[in-house]
Formats: structure tokens, C-alpha cells, sequence
């Protein structure tokens, strides 16, 4: 109830604000509208709306051989262009695989940001991270615990914008020893 109370305050809040001029508005209130518009990174963000097939490999251990990997991607708008989620499908090891992120952009702290939990785990993965060239590069990192040795790891995700229809995801693993751990690779290209 108090959630309800808190959002109906806010909506009030910018809805009232936007009916004043900017001349006439609280500086408050300005800054509380600007950080909410979405802005360049969720335009940035936005590309990777569509369906998508992916192909590419998995490692499980340092030094082991790749699995292959396929399967399907949904990534649709959500909030107005402010965060954006992505409904993944596919096999691991033989066994269905469903995964759900949101992804978004923090314009108040200046970072993207990211949660990610699937069908093989009960763990959500909190992501932080930036882009460079333009957009074309997003890094990320999630701190996580390894479920069959307890350490503490990172897993540090790199998605790059190839082309309107073309993009290549890479993970790594950081903390396993002094080179991070490519753990998969999977290269996207839209339906």
C-alpha cells in the first residue's frame, strides 16, 4: 500500500509539473523530470529491440572444450523506453533454458545497469557498467557467488553493436586466476 501511496504522489508531482512552464517549475522538479525522460543510452539501448536467433560456444572450465550453443531472443520496450527486457531461450547441455534480463540506464548515477536470472539458478545478477564507441559497446559487471567452490566471482559481460541485425555478446568470469575466463560467446542476428 505504501508503494501505491508513494507512486500516486509522483505521478501527481510530474503531472503537475509538466503543465507548468519551465520558467514556472521547481528546480526540484526539473531535475527529478530530466533524470526520468530516457535520453542517448536508452536510444542506444533501443537497437536491440526485436527477435533474434544466436549461435556460438559455452566453456565450462578453463581449458575445456566449447559446447555449442543456439537458441532465441525477445527483447522488447518497457516503461516508456526506459528499461528494456530480454526473454531468452535456448538448450544447455540438454536441458530447456529460459533467461530474463531488464536492462537500463541510470542517468542520476550516469551508469547502466542490469539484473539477469534464469531456470538453472536462484541467483539474480545485478550488473553495472558503461558504454564507449558511440554506443556500439556496452561492458558490464555483476559480482556473484560460485555455486560449487563458494568464491567470490564477477562475471563481466561485453556486448557489441556489429550492425542493425548483428551483434556479438561475450562473458567472462574474473577471479578465477590472474586472466579472465571466457565462459561464452554467442553472436546475434536479428529474424
Amino acid at each position: 500500500m505504501k508503494r501505491f501511496a508513494i507512486a500516486a504522489v509522483l505521478v501527481a508531482l510530474v503531472a503537475g509539473g509538466a503543465s507548468l512552464g519551465a520558467e514556472e517549475m521547481d528546480p526540484n522538479m526539473k531535475a527529478m523530470i530530466e533524470a526520468g525522460t530516457p535520453g542517448e543510452h536508452h536510444a542506444h539501448l533501443a537497437q536491440a529491440v526485436g527477435s533474434w536467433n544466436y549461435k556460438g560456444k559455452m566453456w565450462m572450465a578453463p581449458g575445456a572444450p566449447p559446447m555449442d550453443a543456439a537458441g532465441t531472443s525477445e527483447v522488447s520496450e518497457m516503461l516508456g523506453g526506459r528499461y528494456f527486457r530480454t526473454d531468452f531461450k535456448g538448450n544447455f547441455m540438454g536441458m530447456p533454458f529460459h533467461g530474463f534480463g531488464m536492462d537500463g540506464y541510470d542517468k542520476v548515477a550516469d551508469k547502466h545497469i542490469g539484473v539477469w536470472s534464469d531456470n538453472m539458478s536462484t541467483t539474480m545478477m545485478h550488473f553495472e557498467g558503461e558504454c564507449s564507441d558511440g554506443g556500439k559497446t556496452m561492458t558490464m559487471v555483476a559480482p556473484f557467488t560460485d555455486a560449487a567452490s563458494g568464491m567470490k566471482l564477477k562475471m563481466k559481460s561485453v556486448t557489441e553493436i556489429v550492425s542493425d541485425s548483428e551483434f556479438k555478446w561475450t562473458a567472462y568470469v574474473l577471479g578465477m586466476g590472474e586472466q579472465p575466463f571466457k565462459t561464452m560467446e554467442l553472436v546475434y542476428t536479428r529474424q
